[in-house]
């Protein structure tokens, strides 16, 4: 039994935490967040329960019904996301935060109710749970320590395999609903152990009936994900694995919105915003790049932008959620995007579902274009896409004369960026750069801008915008000293002023 509560406390934390990641719109400080509540609700939970085990004359049928009891608590929550009305209080300051494309950016944002609704999580059954089931199995002294031993070995083992086989397999296999649906039955499990000791007590009747009521009504993924992301239905489209929760959603008629993770990460169609001008842009600076890399996909924007050349032959895309790619061949199938079909079918494209950086370094392929724009900069990991370290593995996979661009949202990885190439120029808010002197001409660039096939390519309304960049191009002024973002001290994405 203890072996299955710890299956299940595991299991449950990751699904929270998938769920948590996605509703607050997670920064680089939500994991330890929700992990410092986690373990003070569990030992809150515990320090309750020791004063509590020792009146207890049925110790195992209080531990059976703590157990449901915390799997009846997370039933209701994922039903009350997805079958709430929106204008519940609370509930509608929610829906509307969830629909946004970013949101409160814990480390910097002071705004604490915001902080309150977010993220606190109850876990103190949890941590009441183990001083009641130790009260339950502990009648003789001279056994004590061995059952406490064997009690905290099968917890742990249980934890192990809850953590592993939701995080590695169930996701991908179940999602997050089914891999709940699969915790709601054992929480069955436990209403029957505690029937078979104590009879069919009133208590456990009433969580078999819950349970069994959960299981019935849970929510299915795609409507449980809408929700969560603003929508109260309509035809976005959602997929899940172990890396990601990723979702195409419609935005006023004729934008889709990309997210992963509960963040936006791109719009369709193509042509429309910075993302072409983030591979067009150095695209048109080289003077005839054959081979490119793109660190992360979006809505292969920027990766469709890097094909404006003809004398592009390969695009190589490195994305870690891996169902990104899934989900644009399924909104191709249903709407109509051109550029996106284009895109799909282009031959030069590779798709390739991997860490960016780590495809980078075990790799000895040199290309004449990388571009970087995965993350926001506040954003989890987002530090290892803009380090000194990672614009120097960058440099060292470019052919001469190869550039590398990367957005640069703050004077911080402006200054970093520069440290590497000190002769970048910066486009629109662009940074491209060179360990080759990179000439500012901006009349050669342009006119490879204006050229019939890209301007073809591109479309007149993006043609106009890159041109229009292209002509604004200037050297990059670092300013003045700055602290630099490296591998062991991420700034940006810790926030540090």
């Amino acid at each position: 039994m203890y072996a299955l509560s710890g299956f299940c406390a595991l299991a449950l934390e990751i699904l929270w935490f998938r769920v948590v990641d996605v509703g607050v719109k997670a920064t680089a400080f939500t994991f330890g967040t929700v992990l410092a509540i986690f373990l003070f609700g569990s030992a809150a939970g515990a320090l309750l329960g020791r004063r509590w085990a020792d009146r207890l004359a049925r110790p195992l049928l209080v531990f059976t019904a703590l157990q449901a009891a915390i799997l009846i608590y997370a039933g209701l929550g994922a039903l009350a996301i997805a079958g709430l009305p929106v204008d519940t209080p609370v509930y509608e300051w929610l829906f509307g935060y969830w629909r946004a494309a970013q949101g409160f950016r814990l480390g910097t944002d002071q705004d604490f109710e915001s902080l309150v609704r977010l993220y606190l999580v109850p876990t103190v059954l949890m941590g009441l749970s183990f001083p009641v089931l130790q009260r339950a199995v502990h009648d003789d002294p001279r056994t004590s320590g061995r059952k406490v031993g064997v009690l905290q070995a099968a917890n742990i083992a249980g934890c192990v395999a809850g953590s592993l086989l939701v995080g590695l397999v169930l996701l991908r296999w179940l999602g997050t609903m089914g891999s709940m649906r699969l915790l709601l039955g054992c929480g069955l499990v436990f209403v029957v152990v505690g029937w078979w000791h104590h009879g069919p007590r009133p208590v456990l009747v009433a969580q078999g009936l819950a349970l069994a009521g959960l299981l019935a009504l849970l929510p299915g993924q795609d409507t449980f994900w809408a929700r969560m992301h603003g929508l109260e239905g309509g035809p976005a489209l959602f997929e899940e694995d172990a890396s990601s929760v990723a979702g195409v959603t419609p935005q006023g008629g004729r934008f889709w919105f990309v997210f992963v993770d509960g963040k936006s990460h791109s719009v369709l169609p193509y042509g429309d915003d910075e993302h072409t001008l983030l591979e067009a842009v150095p695209a048109l600076i080289h003077p005839a790049p054959v081979e490119a890399a793109i660190v992360g996909l979006g809505s292969g924007n920027t990766a469709w932008a890097a094909g404006c050349r003809s004398e592009t032959r390969r695009i190589r895309v490195y994305e870690i959620a891996s169902p990104q790619m899934r989900l644009l061949r399924e909104l191709n199938r249903r709407e109509s995007f051109p550029r996106l079909s284009r895109f799909l079918e282009d031959p030069r494209v590779q798709v390739e579902t991997a860490d960016g950086r780590h495809a980078l370094a075990r790799q000895d392929t040199r290309y004449d274009l990388i571009e970087a724009h995965a993350l926001w900069p506040w954003s989890s990991y987002s530090g290892n896409l803009y380090s000194v370290e990672f614009f120097e593995l960058c440099a060292r996979r470019l052919k001469p004369g190869g550039v590398v661009c990367t957005w640069a949202p703050t004077p911080r990885l402006a200054a970093t960026f520069t440290r590497v190439f000190p002769q970048a120029v910066d486009v629109g808010g662009l940074l491209v750069g060179s360990v080759d002197p990179l000439p500012l001409d901006i009349a050669a660039w342009t006119d490879r801008a204006q050229a019939p096939d890209v301007r073809e390519y591109l479309g007149r309304h993006a043609s106009r915008g890159v041109i229009r960049a292209l002509r604004g191009a200037r050297r990059v002024d670092p300013g003045r000293e700055l602290s630099l973002n490296r591998d062991l001290y991420p700034r940006d994405e810790l926030a540090v002023p």
